[in-house]
This record gives C-alpha cells, structure tokens and sequence, in this order.
C-alpha cells in the first residue's frame, strides 16, 4: 500500500444532495517511525499528538495492519487493533496515531451531509460508539478502493455516486461490528465446558454466533451443517441441555444486551441488529429471562454503572 490521498473541493449541489465526500486517502507507516504526523496536509487535516484536533466532519478509518494509539474526548487513550473502523464526529477532539512498534496501514475518508447528522439523531452513530470491530473486511476495503478509483478517474464528478459508496461503507462497517461483537465474557464463563471437548457443538455455536444476527432457523442451520435436525436437537440436548432453539435466543438476547449496554441505539435498532424478528419479541424475551423490559434493563446499567475514574 503507497500513502496517497485526495482532497475535493464541495459545491452547493453537493451539500444540497445531504451527502458529500470532502477527501479520501490511504497512508501506510513502517515500524519504528521517526515522525508522525506528515506535514503534507491542509491546515484543517494536519495535527500534533501533544494538541490533537478538531474537525468540522466525519471522519472514517479503517486500520488494516499494525496498531493505533486513539483517544478523543469520549474515548479513553487505548490501543486499537487491525480490524477496526474509528468514525470520528464534527467537533470531537481526538489525536491518532501508529503504534512505534508496528506501524499501520490504513484507509480513511472525510465526509459530512445532513444524512450523516440524521444517522447521529437517531443514535445510529455516536462518538460514544466510534470504534467498531469489523475484522479484516474485504468487501470494507474493496469500497474505499471503489471511491479512490473513482476520484482518482473521474476527478470528482458524479458526487452522487461517491455519496452512495460513503453509505454503502457505513452500512458495511455497522454491519461487521454487530456479527463480531461475539459472546461476552459472561457467556463465555457460563458455556458448558463439556461444549468445547465436543468439536461438533463448538463449531455450530461458533456458527451460531456469527449467523443469528440475522433471520436463522433451526432447519436452516441443520442443513447449512448437512445433518439433520433431529442428530442436531440430540446433540445440543446431550452436551448444553437446551434446545438450538433456545441456544439462538440466548445468543440474541446476549447480543441485545451488550448492545444496551455499549451503544445508544434505540431498542428497534437493537432488535433488528440481534437477530430478533421484532422489538415486541425481543421484549418478551427481556421480560422471562430478565424480568425487565429492554429499555428497563438499559436503565438499570446506566443506574449501577461505575463512574470512570
């Protein structure tokens, strides 16, 4: 990957459209670096680590190699992975930068539009949830090249097009975090231990997990694992003592849960992002296993959490 980058200049019928791209780049930075950041960039762009920055727009990242060094005003300073996506909102402060020891590639837009500040009204995207876990996408990295190629050739023109490509990356990456948000600890240390000695149950809950976010039935997992339902009922009975019915449940309502908790998503939202048919469904479930409604349960982590030092 060679570091380049492309800054748009932005008309009024771009803004009219609600959606614009105002730059789009790649950087890549070797281990043991002597400087960062490059002086390369407009004023606007350009930061120190010691002072940070402020944007005017969204910024979207995407670290394919190495590790980063973040913090902004609603993230603490930590160290984030290779795949990631960090969505950096108008008027956040923050600063960014390689790990010494790996360096980083990475991908990275500016945008900005009403349509991105409607997707913040309805708590779609916040700084509050500004990293997601998306793991080494391809189909995340194929349309950030999509939009290079198509400054890169078409020198800015068709503004609508690179809107739709902007959405279409969101979508994607919103997409990704929800199927690798994976089981919390807490599940994690109920699992049986008896369901990791059976080869068979581990991979279909593995399935499991990175499948029920959306619409899943038992018939569909039994025959994308080529056996039949009643070897698969028999299974699950013998080694987890429930049914793959409930085992989907309990993977969904984990998910909902961690959802309440990280993100302000309102409940549809999180409903449809678990797997759960509906909102109304998703609450029955909260009302048996938690005797709580979902916005009751939200409100009761907020009530108990602890206060960050």
């Amino acid at each position: 990957m060679k570091t380049h980058f492309y800054y748009l200049p932005v008309s009024r019928q771009n803004v009219e459209w609600g959606l614009y791209l105002t730059a789009v780049g790649t950087e890549s930075v070797p281990p043991h670096y002597k400087t960062y950041p490059y002086a390369t960039h407009p004023s606007m762009y350009y930061f120190t680590w010691k002072d940070g920055r402020v944007l005017p727009e969204y910024q979207i990242l995407y670290l394919t190699r190495g590790r980063m060094l973040f913090e902004s005003t609603a993230t603490p300073a930590r160290t984030i992975d290779a795949g990631h996506v960090i969505i950096v909102c108008p008027g956040m402060w923050h600063r960014y930068r390689p790990d010494p020891a790996t360096g980083w590639e990475k991908y990275w837009l500016s945008a900005n539009g009403e349509d991105l500040y409607r997707l913040v009204k309805r708590h779609i995207l916040s700084s509050q949830h500004c990293i997601l876990q998306t793991g080494l996408s391809d189909k995340i990295r194929r349309t950030y090249l999509q939009i290079l190629r198509h400054v890169q050739t078409l020198a800015g023109d068709n503004p609508h097009v690179l809107a739709a490509h902007v959405m279409q990356l969101l979508a994607e990456a919103l997409a990704a975090d929800v199927r690798h948000a994976g089981p919390p600890e807490s599940f994690e240390a109920q699992k049986p231990k008896r369901a990791q000695k059976d080869p068979f149950v581990s991979r279909v809950l593995g399935h499991i997990w990175s499948h029920s976010h959306r619409v899943l039935t038992v018939d569909e997992l039994a025959e994308s694992l080529e056996v039949s339902r009643r070897t698969l009922e028999r299974r699950f009975r013998a080694i987890l003592g429930k049914s793959v019915l409930e085992i989907i449940t309990d993977c969904r309502l984990q998910r909902a849960k961690h959802l309440l908790q990280q993100t302000a998503l309102p409940v549809d939202h999180v409903a449809m992002s678990a797997g759960f048919p509906s909102s109304a469904q998703m609450t029955n479930v909260f009302r048996l296993y938690e005797n709580l409604t979902p916005n009751q349960y939200r409100e009761h982590l907020r009530r108990h959490a602890v206060p960050r030092a």
